[in-house]
């Protein structure tokens, strides 16, 4: 009989580790994976046009293409996030996004901490702020309760997020308490 994985249980789907850190009522749940995907930028452009703006920045586009076409998943499986860009300082000026893959903000990160290991900085798709000084730089955090802003064009860990439907438990491959 197939399970969902319960809050903070490890499991495997499509060869990589994941750490289930949210469940709903009809059985959906929230993972990240338990391993940074990457170490990369989150945007791609030099020093003075790189964008905090996770619509527009590079590592949108290399979770829901590279990192998806990587697993090889039939996209029926997922919900999309629907999720409202909000900086650090309240702005959202950055407006909303629709993905299958994304990366936590900085207070779905802090709720989750406690679910994770991660020893290095990682993104969050938080901006410092949407405009005029310092909207170049996105929050970052690790488990250490370390926490700051980085500019986009440096490099930190990547973890990738999906919304499983409660379906993908049901998949080849797909294993609980590894």
């Amino acid at each position: 009989m197939a399970v969902v994985p319960n809050v903070g249980k490890h499991f495997v789907f499509k060869g990589k580790e994941w750490i289930c850190v949210k469940t709903e009522v009809n059985g959906d749940f929230l993972a990240i994976t338990a391993v940074p995907w990457r170490h990369d930028r989150f945007d791609d452009a030099d020093d003075k046009s790189c964008t905090n703006n996770f619509a527009n920045a590079t590592i949108r586009k290399l979770l829901n293409y590279t990192f998806l076409a990587s697993l090889d998943i039939d996209t029926r499986l997922l919900k999309r996030f629907y999720v409202e860009l909000t900086a650090d300082n309240g702005d959202k000026n950055y407006g909303f996004i629709k993905d299958y893959v994304t990366i936590l903000s900085f207070w779905e990160l802090k709720a989750v901490e406690k679910y994770l290991n991660i020893p290095n900085f990682m993104w969050t798709r938080t901006p410092l702020r949407c405009i005029g000084k310092g909207d170049k730089n996105v929050s970052i955090v690790d488990t250490n309760g370390r926490w700051g802003h980085c500019k986009a064009n440096c490099k930190n860990d990547i973890y990738p997020v999906l919304f499983f439907k409660h379906q993908t438990v049901y998949e080849p491959g797909f294993k609980v308490d590894i």
